[in-house]
């Protein structure tokens, strides 16, 4: 099992109990996760995130912004 196949098991386990508030990371480490979340069946709908890091007064459509990173990768 995949470190990405293991955090994907992860969220299943935890969005059973409902919604979850996640604190996300960005960078080519999560990218794989990220990818078999969005193909996977999983629900955020009610669940909440937020990013780990982000550049102060980087406008959030910068592409070297955190917000602009997870909307390409997971949003």
């Amino acid at each position: 099992e995949t470190a990405s196949q293991a955090a994907l098991n992860y969220y299943k386990e935890a969005l059973a109990d409902g919604p979850k508030v996640f604190g996300l990371a960005t960078g080519s480490t999560p990218e794989k996760l990220y990818q078999e979340i969005v193909a996977s069946d999983l629900d955020f709908t009610d669940s909440l995130s937020f990013n780990l890091d982000e550049y102060v007064g980087l406008e959030a459509s910068h592409p070297q912004s955190y917000n602009y990173f997870m909307h390409k990768h997971l949003f």
